[in-house]
């Protein structure tokens, strides 16, 4: 599988979560219920405007992937 195509079905992934938890509408108590609740006052100053959905989607894909290679790395370090 190439990278382009890789990246293509990553982002339809956790788009597809991201409709999921938004059709659902449940705090689950968890990071991307909260992501979904959370707004960006530095950029938007209306208090209604919530996170773009590629905001949302990049933020909730780099704690996915960046807590993976933080607990790895952890882990190689203490070998």
């Amino acid at each position: 599988m190439g990278y382009h195509r890789t990246k293509s079905g990553l982002r339809q992934s956790v788009e597809s979560v991201i409709a999921k938890y938004r059709s659902d509408g449940t705090d689950r108590g968890d990071l991307l219920s909260m992501l979904l609740a959370a707004q960006d006052p530095a950029v938007h100053l209306s208090s209604e405007v919530m996170f773009s959905e590629t905001e949302l989607a990049d933020q909730y894909a780099a704690f996915l992937f960046g807590g993976a290679d933080t607990a790895a790395d952890a882990l190689v370090s203490c070998a």
